[in-house]
C-alpha cells in the first residue's frame, strides 16, 4: 500500500504511531500479537508538534492495540478531514530495537484495496518516554523481498544498523495531547462525523 490519499504528516503514523514520509505496506506480519505486552503507558492521545494528524491508542487487551489516525488540515477557520484508518498493533524486539507492527483493520480495507489487499502490515522503530514517542517507519521497498515472518525478523535483524532499513524516512516525535486541548480535538473528532457538524 501507498497511502496516496493521505498527506505525509498523515502517512506517517499509518497508522503510527509512524515517520513523516510515505509509507507503504507489506504482506508479511512481524513477530506474533500473542506473545507480545502492550504498555498501558501509551495509551491515550499524541500527535505530532505542528496539527494535521491525531493519534488514538487503545490497549485493546494485555497484548495488543488498537490505533486510530485521524488526518485533517484547516480550510480557513474549518478542519477539513483527509483521512481516518484503524491498525492493530503490537511490539517486537529484534537485535535491540522495539518495534512495532500496524495491520490496517478498516472493514473499507477489503472494498477498496484492489489487488494489494493482503498488504496490511508496516513497521515502526518507536523510543518512548513519558510524555513522547520518537517514532521511526521502517522502509517496505528495503523490506519486500521477505516472504516469511522468519525471513522478515532475519532481514531486520542483519541490518540493525543499515540506513537503508530506514531509507529516506525520518523520526517523528509524538506528543501527549494534554488535557487543556481536549477542545480541540472535540473539533478535529466532530469534523469527522459529519451529522455532528451540521
Amino acid at each position: 500500500m501507498t497511502f496516496q490519499q493521505l498527506s505525509k504528516p498523515v502517512a506517517a503514523f499509518a497508522i503510527a504511531l509512524f515517520s513523516l514520509a510515505l509509507v507503504g505496506c507489506h504482506t508479511v506480519p512481524l513477530g506474533d500479537p500473542d506473545k507480545s505486552t502492550a504498555d498501558a503507558k501509551l495509551a491515550g492521545w499524541w500527535g505530532p508538534e505542528k496539527p494535521g494528524m491525531l493519534i488514538h491508542v487503545f490497549p485493546y487487551d494485555k497484548h495488543t492495540y488498537v490505533m486510530t489516525c485521524y488526518g485533517y488540515e484547516f480550510d480557513g477557520d474549518k478542519i477539513k478531514p483527509q483521512s481516518q484508518f484503524t491498525t492493530k498493533a503490537w511490539h517486537t524486539s529484534v537485535a535491540g530495537m522495539d518495534l512495532i507492527t500496524a495491520k490496517i483493520i478498516n472493514p473499507e480495507w477489503d472494498l477498496t484495496a484492489g489487488k494489494d489487499v493482503d498488504a496490511r502490515y508496516s513497521y515502526y522503530r518507536i523510543t518512548r518516554t513519558d510524555d513522547a514517542v520518537e517514532v521511526r517507519a521502517l522502509d517496505i521497498d528495503f523490506l519486500k523481498d521477505t516472504k516469511t515472518p522468519a525471513e522478515l525478523e532475519k532481514k531486520i535483524a542483519d541490518n540493525a544498523k543499515n540506513p537503508q532499513l530506514f531509507g529516506k524516512n525520518e523520526p517523528a516525535k509524538l506528543t501527549r495531547v494534554p488535557d487543556s486541548k481536549k477542545d480541540d480535538m472535540k473539533k478535529v473528532l466532530d469534523a469527522f462525523n459529519p451529522a455532528k457538524s451540521q
